[in-house]
């Protein structure tokens, strides 16, 4: 990894934030949630349709077990 990319990382890693991930009945958006998650970069909250989400989320594989979903249509 690049230093650059590195200290990025650590930087992250030692202070964690709250993203909001407002399209998250997008795949890519569910992969990068679970990637910033899994790495221990952030803690994302997802705002969609949980029932959807967590279909996209089981069949691509992607535990969503412990990432707060926020459903916009119930809210």
């Amino acid at each position: 990894m690049h230093p650059l990319l590195s200290s990025f990382y650590d930087k992250a890693k030692s202070n964690p934030k709250i993203i909001v991930l407002p399209e998250s009945e997008d795949l890519r958006v569910l992969k990068a949630a679970s990637i910033v998650k899994n790495e221990k970069l952030a803690e994302p909250l997802l705002i969609g349709q949980e029932k959807e989400i967590q279909t996209m989320a089981k069949s691509a594989d992607l535990n969503f077990d412990d990432i707060e979903i926020i459903d916009h249509l119930d809210s």
